[in-house]
């Protein structure tokens, strides 16, 4: 115990419910509730255990009895009586929580001085006399700062952590570092951030880490901090800090607040800052300024916030910056120079805002991205060269947009681009020149489009491509030159489109592909060679079309089939000769439910045994 503190204490900030009566109401909370001293003085039978007891069963007493009092106001009061309860509820939850709190420090103090009594102190008068020390500073629940300003119902029930318990002999040098700490704090007055809540926001996150409810906090502890917690503290405003012990801050959570604004003065004041998160505020606008002293910063979340417009030069400081979101802000404008200092951004999300058009060269500034989300937009319209200069992009969201048609060689350049997205649009064409440029792209993703015709060989310069879906489509028919070139692709999903047929060799050219989805189309008849050269598929889903007849041998070249679904057909009868070229040993599924078969042979199901099958909801006696 010799360098360790054990801290903690809260107070709870009250204010009026009622408006109607708010002098009343002020008046009667600017009462001390509680006299600690009044309880110690002259008590020489003092028995710490059954004085937290009684003080905190007081303590509920009281907030049952103001909370009941407010719920007695006239009809006129605009306070909710379901928020008074939920509070009420809330307040005397906390208070039982620092009340076991208190008892658990009250068992390890006596420990503690049950060794100094054993060892040091024979005088048990020495010994009630530093216990007696350790609750001098017990808790306290009035916030004497609610009774400079004016209250309201705001107020109520609000906790803060503004007090502390320093046990035994530490107290008067722990306090001596507070209020070194205090003495170095200048504020804005109208700031809601409190170098209070500031601090024991590491008390806080301390005890909710700690299993039994002891704290043991050392002092210099302060200065190894590199995280400051502040989410979803209703902080309204930041202003000017000074403490010395900030310069080890290196992340920020800032979260879930109510903040309007981000002061300059604020974050000057962390120069190692690496990991800033302001999401799901109330920010408008980020002053060009704000950013001029966080050159280390690499990681800036601004999500869910009320941005409109992106200003010029606002990141330009932010050289180091690696990660950057912007999603769901409302942006509706993007300046050509808004990105202009982020030379080293790898990942920037866009997502979910309101604009309409992405203009050429729009991210000029950003030629080390890796990753682009502009999903969820209102887009109609993305000019020629609009990712002009994104040399290391891989990654490019364009899903959930309005696009209707892409214009030839929009990509060309993204050579490195590994996945793109286009998923949900209302692209209704594809053209061979689309995709130029794209030498190493793996995944495409162009399902829940209104694509009705695919010319020949518009895969053919996707020579790397492994998934390609094209599901949710319009397309009635596939030929054989639709996937020329694709001799490494694994996943083709071709499901609730409108095929009706599968024409031989339709997918000759695709001997890598694993997987093959053709479920929810208008299929009527599998052909012999409907499936020629399919050597390595492992999947095949075809259920949910209206298949009644499969030539025999139609599976032939598919001698490592895992699964085989076809359900939800109009298949009248399975045999052996249907299916094969199917390796029965390596079959682990085989779906025919919902069809109308009426009898298999026996001995074709002998050869069936190991293989799990679905045969519910057909015509079998």
């Amino acid at each position: 115990m010799a360098d360790t503190y054990n801290v903690r204490l809260i107070s709870i900030r009250r204010g009026s419910l009622d408006h109607k009566s708010e002098s009343e109401v002020e008046n009667e909370l600017q009462t001390e509730l509680f006299d600690e001293n009044k309880l110690l003085k002259n008590n020489k039978n003092f028995n710490p255990k059954l004085w937290i007891l009684e003080y905190f069963d007081s303590v509920i007493n009281q907030i049952d009895i103001r909370a009941e009092s407010f719920l007695m106001r006239d009809a006129s009061s605009e306070i909710d009586d379901d928020l008074i309860e939920h509070k009420r509820r809330t307040m005397i939850h906390q208070v039982k929580q620092i009340e076991k709190l208190n008892l658990m420090q009250l068992k390890q103090n006596e420990d503690v001085l049950k060794i100094l009594l054993d060892h040091e102190i024979q005088n048990k008068e020495e010994l009630y006399k530093i216990m007696n020390m350790v609750f001098k500073e017990f808790c306290i629940f009035v916030n004497k700062e609610t009774k400079s300003k004016k209250l309201s119902c705001d107020d109520f029930g609000v906790l803060l952590i503004l007090n502390r318990f320093v046990p035994c002999d530490k107290i008067i040098k722990f306090n001596k570092f507070i209020k070194s700490l205090k003495s170095h704090h200048r504020m804005n007055n109208d700031a809601s951030f409190d170098s209070n809540l500031l601090i024991n926001q590491f008390v806080r996150t301390k005890i909710k880490e700690s299993k039994d409810f002891i704290v043991k906090i050392d002092e210099y502890d302060f200065f190894k901090q590199n995280e400051l917690n502040l989410e979803d503290l209703s902080i309204k405003s930041i202003g000017k800090v000074h403490f010395s012990f900030f310069d080890n801050i290196t992340s920020i959570d800032l979260a879930l607040n109510d903040l309007r604004k981000l002061e300059y003065s604020f974050l000057q004041k962390f120069p190692n800052l690496k990991k800033l998160d302001l999401c799901e505020n109330r920010l408008t606008s980020i002053g060009r300024k704000v950013f001029r002293n966080s050159s280390k910063l690499s990681e800036l979340n601004l999500s869910v916030n009320l941005f409109s417009v992106m200003k010029p030069n606002i990141f330009e400081r932010l050289t180091n910056l690696k990660s950057l979101n912007l999603s769901n802000c409302m942006i509706r404008w993007i300046s050509r120079n808004s990105f202009n200092g982020l030379i080293n951004l790898e990942h920037l999300n866009l997502e979910d805002n309101t604009l309409y058009t992405i203009e050429s060269n729009q991210f000029r500034h950003l030629t080390n991205l890796k990753y682009l989300n502009l999903s969820k937009n209102p887009i109609e319209t993305l000019k020629l060269n609009a990712f002009n200069y994104l040399f290391k992009l891989e990654v490019l969201c364009l899903n959930e947009l309005r696009l209707m048609e892409i214009k030839p060689n929009l990509f060309n350049g993204l050579s490195n681009l590994i996945k793109l997205n286009l998923e949900d649009n209302g692209i209704y064409e594809l053209d061979p020149s689309l995709f130029n440029g794209l030498n190493n792209l793996e995944v495409l993703n162009l399902s829940t489009n209104s694509i009705r015709f695919i010319k020949p060989n518009t895969f053919i310069k996707l020579k790397k491509l492994k998934d390609l879906d094209l599901s949710d489509n319009l397309i009635k028919k596939i030929n054989r030159n639709y996937f020329s070139g694709l001799n490494f692709l694994e996943n083709l999903n071709l499901s609730n489109c409108k095929l009706k047929m599968i024409k031989p060799f339709t997918f000759k050219d695709l001997n890598s592909l694993k997987i093959l989805d053709l479920e929810g189309n208008k299929i009527e008849i599998i052909h012999m060679e409907s499936f020629d050269s399919l050597n390595n598929l492992r999947i095949l889903n075809l259920s949910r079309n209206s298949i009644r007849h499969i030539e025999d041998d139609s599976f032939e070249s598919m001698s490592i089939l895992s699964e085989l679904n076809l359900s939800e057909n109009k298949i009248d009868r399975i045999d052996e000769k249907m299916l094969n070229g199917i390796d029965l040993s390596v079959l682990n599924r085989l779906d025919l439910s919902e069809n109308m078969i009426e009898k298999i042979d026996q001995e074709f199901m002998v050869k069936l045994k190991d293989v799990h099958i679905s045969l519910q909801d057909n015509l079998i006696q």
